[in-house]
Formats: structure tokens, sequence, C-alpha cells
């Protein structure tokens, strides 16, 4: 927000008179944001003339959705301005700009993936784990018990999770468990 700040400050305007839309946490990838869609209809509904990002990934990864939506944008006589990348969509410059970078953007979304894809092909031709839920494993009863034993004597999860060779999230599991079985019988 401190970039786009100093540019509406730098034309004048007083930030605190600008709505904001922001999508946090959600993927630039997908169109289906709450608050894109919201600054969309108010731009459709001719509130705006002037859209202001911070960084043209958060307008889209798909070279294809950006110029698509820029082109839309300019026939809407809208000046988009992608601060964090010194790029203004009403300048001929600007938009060869961002066909460049919007391409840049889709390439880098591409290789993340081929990299994902790879990552799993290696893990499965290993034969280990490769995504999705982790693999449930059996705590043996012995090591669960240990854990409360541990726990009650002071011990932290970590110092437990390193003793009995378990991570730190099952030391918690098993050392917070309210009932237990402290006989020695099947262990």
């Amino acid at each position: 927000w401190r970039a786009i700040r100093g540019w509406l400050l730098g034309q004048g305007l007083d930030p605190d008179d600008v709505p904001q839309y922001v999508d946090a946490g959600v993927s630039g990838r997908t169109t289906d944001r709450p608050e894109w869609q919201r600054m969309l209809a108010a731009v459709d509904s001719g509130e705006y003339d002037t859209i202001v990002v911070y960084d043209l990934s958060r307008a889209g990864r798909s070279l294809r959705h950006l110029l698509e939506w820029a082109e839309d944008m300019l026939a809407q006589s809208v000046r988009v301005v992608f601060v964090n990348d010194s790029i203004d969509m009403s300048t001929s410059m600007g938009r060869l700009v961002l066909s460049i970078m919007g391409a840049v953007v889709q390439f880098e979304a591409e290789r993340i993936a081929e990299r994902i894809r790879n990552g799993v092909r290696a893990r499965i031709e290993a034969g280990e784990p490769w995504g999705g839920a982790r693999s449930h494993q059996v705590t043996p009863h012995g090591t669960q018990r240990k854990i409360r034993i541990l726990r009650r004597s002071g011990e932290s999860y970590a110092a437990i999770a390193k003793a009995t060779g378990v991570s730190e999230r099952t030391a918690r599991k098993y050392g917070t468990e309210a009932t237990c079985d402290d006989d020695d019988s099947g262990d």
C-alpha cells in the first residue's frame, strides 16, 4: 500500500479518498476473487477512470487473461498503472512493457507448475510420498506412553520429540491427551 500511496500523493490525490480492493491470500491466477470482481463492477458502472495496482502479478498470471483485461480497460478509457513495475497502460510504451512483462509473469507461473510436476514425478519414481494428506504413521503404544511420562516430568515438546524420534506435533498430540493408560500392559 505504501507504493500505491506514494503514487497517489505524487498525482495530487488523497490516498484516504481512494477505495482499496485487496484480495489477501487469494492467488492472482484466478479471476474469481471477490474484491477483484467488486472492483471490475465499479469500473463497469463508470465509478473510476483509473486503476492503480501494486504489481503486475496481482492483475493476473495468464498472459491471455492479462491482455484481455487490459484491452477491456482501454476500451472503457480506464487508465491502469502498475506502480511496482512502473507500467502505465495509457502510453504505448506502457502497453509494450505490459505485454513483455505479462509474458514473463506467465512464464514464471508455468515454470513453478513444471517444477512441482517434476518433483512429484521424481518422488513417485523414488517410492516416496508425493503430496496430499500426510501419511498417517502409527506411533507405538510404548512411545506414546514415554511421551506422556516425559511431558508429566516437565519436558518441553521439542525435547520430547528429540528424545523419542517423533515430530514435535506428535509429541504435542500424545503429551496433551487427557486419557492415558500408564500401566505396563501392552508395551
